[in-house]
C-alpha cells in the first residue's frame, strides 16, 4: 500500500502541466518588449533605425520563413529575429506550437517630427502583434516607439558587435 501511493505521487509530480491559453497575450508582450528592445540590433546599430526608412507597412508571419524577396537585407534579419524571438517566448512558457494557428507582427510608422537641435526626422514606429490560436480567439498587443533613420556618422557601434 505504501509503495502505490508512492507511485501514484511521483506519477502526479512528473506530469506536465499544459499552459492555459491566457498565456498567449503574455508571450505577445514579452516579444515585443523583446524585439523592440535595443538588443535588436543589425551590424552592431538599432534595427529600426534602417526599417525606419523603408516603404511600410512590415509584416511579418512569427510561424514561418523569411522570404528572400523581402525589401531589404534589415527587413530579411527583422522578420528571421522577429519569428526567433517569438518561438523563444512560446518556449519559455511551454507553449507548444500546435495551439498557435496564426501569429504575424505588423510595423507601421508616422512623421512625428525632428529630434532636439540636430535636425534628424523622427518617426513613431507602431508595432502590432496578432495571434490566433486553435480555437480561433485572436490576440493582439500593442506598442510604439520613436526612432530616428540610420545615419553612421551620429550613431556608435554596439559594443557586443565583432566584424
Amino acid at each position: 500500500m505504501f509503495a502505490l501511493v508512492l507511485s501514484r505521487r511521483r506519477v502526479k509530480s512528473e506530469r506536465q502541466t499544459m499552459p492555459s491559453r491566457r498565456v498567449i497575450a503574455g508571450v505577445l508582450h514579452n516579444f515585443l518588449g523583446t524585439f523592440t528592445s535595443r538588443n535588436s540590433d543589425f551590424g552592431g546599430y538599432w534595427l529600426f533605425g534602417f526599417l525606419v526608412s523603408e516603404a511600410e507597412p512590415h509584416v511579418f508571419d512569427l510561424l514561418g520563413e523569411a522570404a528572400v524577396d523581402e525589401a531589404s537585407p534589415a527587413a530579411v534579419f527583422a522578420h528571421r529575429l522577429a519569428a526567433q524571438q517569438f518561438a523563444e517566448q512560446m518556449a519559455k512558457v511551454g507553449l507548444p506550437r500546435d495551439r498557435i494557428r496564426e501569429a504575424c507582427v505588423v510595423i507601421t510608422r508616422t512623421r512625428i517630427g525632428v529630434i532636439n537641435d540636430c535636425g534628424r526626422s523622427c518617426y513613431e514606429l507602431r508595432f502590432r502583434a496578432d495571434a490566433v490560436d486553435d480555437l480561433s480567439t485572436a490576440y493582439e498587443r500593442k506598442v510604439s516607439i520613436l526612432v530616428a533613420p540610420h545615419d553612421p556618422a551620429i550613431e556608435g557601434r554596439s559594443a557586443r558587435w565583432k566584424s
